[in-house]
């Protein structure tokens, strides 16, 4: 029986290339998958903005879709919604097992990108700057070997937010967009050719900042990189 790949509405509306490239890297590990045509978003904005029914109903519609199937989720923002907030809202309901079978269920990009073989990661070449998902990190740039040609930039920490929580737009937008600009200003003075995000929520929270202040940024998802030399 396929799983079902759950990919990222952001990702979905807005990176269609990096989309296809998750597809290339689930092919390439020989994952047999089908991506549910009527799947929807994961209800985590909902959840960070405190909107408790429109999330239990978005969570209820996703037990439905997703509760009695083996998952990969490919967004570690996601996945995060999936494993800690739906146990918790639907605690002590009749949808209580579900939510959890759900979790038990789960895995993520780092269980597909293992059956590569590092072999072929070893050929990602190229001068990027990392922005790791602070939250619930996938680690996914770990998996990827070092090598001559590689040359990996970070922030001044390893792994901070970049604003993208979607509370921010209601509760502090100028903090949201001072934290993207001070990574975008961290990834201009590092010299690399891009921006390598594990999660597009962020990825677009940073593009949309860059935009506003009419900075120049090229970005990649990490999906992408790794597709480049399958």
């Amino acid at each position: 029986m396929p799983v079902a790949l759950q990919i990222p509405c952001n990702t979905l509306h807005f990176f269609p290339i990096t989309a296809e490239n998750l597809k290339k890297i689930c092919n390439a590990a020989g994952l047999n998958f089908n991506v549910p045509d009527d799947a929807t978003c994961c209800g985590l904005p909902l959840f960070e903005k405190g909107e408790t029914k429109a999330a239990k109903n978005v969570g209820e519609y996703n037990l439905k879709l997703y509760g009695q199937n083996q998952i990969v989720c490919t967004s570690p923002k996601c996945k995060c919604a999936f494993e800690t907030h739906y146990p918790k809202i639907f605690n002590n309901t009749v949808s209580h097992n579900t939510s959890m079978n759900l979790v038990r269920n789960i895995s993520d990009l780092k269980d597909i990108v293992r059956r590569i073989g590092a072999d072929r990661l070893t050929q990602i070449s190229g001068n990027y700057f990392k922005v790791r998902e602070c939250g619930n990190s996938s680690d996914l740039f770990e998996l990827i070997p070092n090598n001559e040609t590689l040359i990996w930039h970070q922030g001044y920490m390893n792994a901070t937010c970049c604003g993208a929580g979607t509370s921010f737009p209601c509760t502090g937008d100028k903090t949201g967009k001072e934290m993207a600009e001070s990574l975008i200003n961290q990834y201009l003075d590092s010299g690399a050719q891009a921006m390598v995000f594990e999660d597009d929520i962020c990825r677009k929270h940073v593009m949309n900042v860059a935009e506003a202040n009419r900075t120049s940024i090229n970005t990649f998802n990490i999906i992408d990189l790794i597709a480049s030399v399958l």
